[in-house]
C-alpha cells in the first residue's frame, strides 16, 4: 500500500497512539508528520520521501527495510525516541536529508538490533544514546555528527565515520573494522 502513490499528498499529519505504514509514503512540502503517545509508530518495508520536513514524535519499530528521505529538498528527519527492530539484526535503516539537519533523539537497537544503519547528510546529524546494528553503522555519508549525550556504537561487522564532534563520551565497538575519515 502506497500513501501519495499518483500524487504525493501536499502534507500528512497523524496524531494516533500506534501509527502503522504498510509501505511507501510520498508527500509534498508540507511534509510529514507523526505524533504518537510514545506506543510506537510501526514502519514496514517501503520508501517515505517527502519534499519537507519529516518529524517522528514516537517510538519507532522497524518492520521491514526502510528508507526515510528528503535529500531532494534538503529537508530536516527528527525522530524524538527510540527505533529498534522487530527481530534481532534484521531491519535496515536508511536516512537521507541532504544539507538538511538529520536529528535522532532517542537510541538506536537499544532493545532489538538492527541489521544496518545508514546515514547521508551534509547537514548537521545529531547522535544519541546506544545504537546497535547486528552488520554495519555507516556513518561516512553524514558529514557532520553531533553528540547530543554520550554515544555508544557496537556494529556486528563495521564502522564508518566522517566528522564526530560534542562535548559527551563516545565510543565505538565493531567486530571487524572502524574506519574514522571516510568519505
Amino acid at each position: 500500500t502506497t500513501v501519495g502513490a499518483g500524487t504525493a499528498l501536499t502534507s500528512l499529519t497523524v496524531n494516533a497512539a500506534n501509527t502503522s505504514f504498510g509501505g511507501n509514503v510520498n508527500v509534498g512540502a508540507g511534509g510529514l508528520t507523526i505524533n504518537g503517545s510514545g506506543q510506537t509508530t510501526t514502519l514496514a518495508a517501503g520508501t517515505i520521501t517527502s519534499a519537507g520536513n519529516v518529524d517522528i514524535n514516537d517510538s519507532v519499530v522497524l518492520a521491514g527495510t526502510v528508507t526515510i528521505t528528503t535529500a531532494a529538498a534538503n529537508a530536516n528527519i527528527e525522530i524524538l525516541d527510540t527505533i529498534n527492530g522487530t527481530a534481532p539484526n534484521t531491519q535496515r535503516l536508511t536516512l537521507a536529508s541532504g544539507t538538511g539537519p538529520i536529528t535522532l533523539s532517542g537510541s538506536i537497537g537499544n532493545l532489538v538490533s538492527l541489521n544496518t544503519l545508514t546515514i547521508t547528510a551534509s547537514g548537521e546529524t545529531q547522535l544519541n544514546g546506544t545504537i546497535a546494528a547486528g552488520t554495519d553503522i555507516l556513518l561516512a555519508g553524514a558529514t557532520d555528527v553531533q553528540l547530543g549525550s554520550n554515544v555508544s556504537l557496537s556494529a556486528g561487522r563495521d564502522i564508518t565515520l566522517n566528522v564526530v564532534d560534542g562535548a559527551f563520551g563516545f565510543s565505538a565497538i565493531a567486530t571487524h573494522d572502524i574506519t574514522v575519515g571516510a568519505t
